[in-house]
């Protein structure tokens, strides 16, 4: 038996995010000191978290935050 946690940003977060193109995979984040670095992001829906970590035999509660933000906390059960 194992234990997973994680925090990510909800679908909602789009809105602070500068996305290139209409996949919005790519988003440009800019530091304190002024320097921008492109990342990868990808905002998962409920629905996708609990499904992969089900195909892997791992049982999920997914919560949000009263902002923008969500955990996840699962075991596995396999």
């Amino acid at each position: 038996m194992g234990r997973v946690f994680f925090v990510d940003q909800q679908d909602t977060a789009k809105k602070y995010e500068t996305l290139a193109g209409p996949s919005g995979e790519v988003a440009t984040r800019t530091l304190n000191d002024g320097k921008t670095f492109k990342v990868i992001k990808h905002f998962y829906s409920v629905d996708e978290i609990r499904e992969v970590f089900l195909r892997n035999g791992i049982e999920t509660q997914v919560t949000n935050t009263p902002t923008h933000f969500y955990y996840v906390s699962g075991t596995r059960t396999r």
